[in-house]
């Protein structure tokens, strides 16, 4: 008995210090001896009491009874160590030497740390100096990510993913994942090329509350094209091979403010309320006039369009109906300033008249003229009196001028003037005879 009670002792002795080794079983197993140790120490002293024995035996039982009580000691101070190295590998005599064993098995061909799990806390690392790094390392084309859940379920997931690595940079390509609240994957709104740096999303990014343009909500050719002038320019320069267009929208009538420009290059907003036009090469129609020149004249009848254009080169204004030239207005410039080569004319106006040829006719418009002229029969002997003009209808249509006629007509009187003056002169000088 007694030498079972010495077994007992050393063997949960000896399995309580074994214990420091692994955590959970040293702490089950350090209990254990402590309990097994004091039940072994209690029998011991009651079978000293019991035999009433003495000399060797006494001494035999005190030194169990002994024995069993330091191997209780024993055991409650492993149990203590066993729980302290499940916490921290703290606070230990070989600490030190465990978490060194822990590091040659994280590395190298100790590599035999293949996961953790069932962790109830955050891990922390700390340094004494320098930077801390996690490493993750597997052959190229496999997926190395951090995954983030929330009840088992797949929030976020980051790293690099299984693009094969073939050079140049090319390959594991990093990535963020994001899932569903049950845990599927919605999309990666962000992958990275380790290649080439760019950034790709799957969605538009948002900068400091702002969305920016890309091909997707702008489109460049849909807007005006600018050049940029130099640095010490205060000018804007539209360039491009399309029309510039500025319009107004949704105004009726005549706007409240006109964009425009004096010399192409400064551009202004004016008020036109109160505004002239200067010169016009042509005009297709005008609804309305106020005035031309103080003398009110309507643009525009009902059911004909009138059109007024300068001729240059024969100084005349032109004027169209519906597209149909009728008449021309000669400027009456004479400022003998504006002259040259002055000598008194040797034209028989009388003559000219006095070869017209009087038509009554009708245009084939409807209109019946009394007393008119032909114009081809004029022009074979004052041909100075007819134009031709494109009316639409002919190129050279041919139209009076009424104004070279008119000095015609007034030369021709002071022809006749002449005549008379002559005649009354020489009926005079005859008169006395006559008596």
């Amino acid at each position: 008995m007694v030498g079972g009670i010495d077994y007992s002792a050393r063997y949960y002795a000896a399995a309580a210090s074994a214990s420091a080794g692994s955590a959970s079983a040293s702490k089950d197993g350090a209990a254990t001896s402590a309990t097994n140790a004091g039940n072994s120490a209690t029998l011991a002293q009651q079978w000293a009491v019991a035999a009433g024995l003495v000399g060797g035996v006494d001494y035999s039982a005190k030194y169990y009874a002994n024995a069993a009580a330091i191997s209780a000691a024993n055991a409650a101070s492993a149990f203590g160590n066993a729980l302290a190295k499940a916490a921290n590998l703290s606070d230990v005599a070989d600490a030190a030497a465990a978490r060194g064993n822990l590091s040659a098995a994280k590395s190298g061909a100790n590599s035999d740390i293949t996961g953790l799990s069932a962790l109830t806390s955050g891990i922390t690392q700390k340094a004494a100096a320098g930077a801390v790094t996690n490493t993750m390392s597997s052959p190229a084309g496999s997926v190395r990510t951090t995954l983030v859940q929330t009840a088992n379920a797949n929030r976020w997931q980051w790293g690099v993913d299984s693009t094969a690595e073939g050079g140049a940079n090319a390959g594991s390509k990093f990535f963020i994942s994001r899932y569903s609240d049950a845990g599927a994957l919605i999309d990666n709104p962000v992958v990275i090329d380790r290649a080439t740096g760019a950034a790709t999303f799957s969605v538009r990014p948002i900068f400091a509350g702002q969305t920016p343009y890309d091909t997707g909500n702008f489109n460049p050719a849909a807007y005006l094209p600018l050049t940029a002038r130099a640095a010490t320019s205060s000018k804007l320069f539209i360039s491009g091979t399309g029309d510039a267009s500025f319009a107004w929208a949704g105004q009726g009538g005549q706007p409240t403010w006109l964009f425009g420009s004096n010399d192409g290059i400064n551009c202004y907003i004016w008020n036109p309320s109160n505004f002239s036009v200067n010169w016009a090469n042509s005009s297709n129609y005008a609804n309305s006039a106020g005035s031309v020149g103080g003398v009110s004249t309507p643009a525009k009848s009902v059911g004909n369009l009138f059109s007024f254009q300068w001729d240059g080169g024969s100084g005349n204004v032109n004027i169209t109906v519906d597209s149909t030239f009728v008449a021309f207005v000669h400027a009456n410039v004479s400022d003998a300033r504006l002259k040259e080569n002055i000598k008194p004319s040797t034209v028989d106006s009388l003559a000219l008249i006095e070869q017209i040829e009087f038509k009554e006719f009708d245009f084939k418009t409807g209109r019946h003229v009394k007393t008119g002229l032909i114009a081809q029969d004029v022009e074979k002997f004052a041909s100075h009196w007819i134009q031709a003009h494109n009316n639409g209808q002919f190129e050279d249509a041919r139209f009076t001028h009424e104004q070279a006629m008119l000095f015609d007509a007034m030369h021709a009187i002071q022809q006749l003037s002449k005549r008379l003056k002559a005649l009354e002169d020489q009926s005079a000088a005859t008169e006395p005879e006559n008596r």
